[in-house]
C-alpha cells in the first residue's frame, strides 16, 4: 500500500497519458491487516487518483461506514460506482446486478438502484 501511494505521487508529478488500474479485494479489513497506511490509501484512492491516471477498483462486501472509514462518505458518493451482486447459492454470482450509485443517463442525471446485466467479460 505504501508503494502504491508512492506510485500515485510519482505519476501525478509526471502527468502520464497512460492509465493503470489498481484492484483491492476485501478492503473492508485492511486497517486490521496492515494498519494506518490502509486509511491513507483509501482516502487517496477515493479522492486524488484521477490526477495519477489511476483507476481504483475497491471490492467490499458491504456498503457501510465500516467498509469505507470515517470522513469518506462524500468521496464514495462522488465518482464511485457501487454494484450489488446476486447469487442463488451464495457462491456463484448471477449476471444480474443492481447499480446502487454512480450510473448516469446521457444527460448526466444520476440514476440509482438500476437493474443491469453484467457483460460476459465481467
Amino acid at each position: 500500500m505504501s508503494s502504491c501511494i508512492d506510485l500515485w505521487a510519482n505519476r501525478t508529478a509526471a502527468k502520464p497519458k497512460d492509465k493503470v488500474q489498481v484492484v483491492v479485494d476485501e478492503f473492508t479489513h485492511l486497517p486490521k491487516l496492515v494498519g494506518e497506511v490502509a486509511t491513507k490509501f483509501i482516502q487517496l484512492a477515493l479522492s486524488d487518483t484521477r490526477k495519477a491516471k489511476t483507476q481504483v477498483l475497491l471490492i467490499s462486501h458491504n456498503l457501510t461506514n465500516n467498509s469505507f472509514w470515517d470522513g469518506t462518505k462524500d468521496y464514495r458518493t462522488n465518482g464511485t460506482v457501487c454494484i450489488r451482486k446476486y447469487s442463488t447459492d451464495g457462491e456463484k454470482p448471477l449476471d444480474r446486478v443492481t447499480v446502487l450509485l454512480g450510473l448516469t443517463d446521457p444527460q448526466g442525471t444520476e440514476l440509482k438502484d438500476v437493474d443491469k446485466t453484467l457483460p460476459t467479460w465481467f
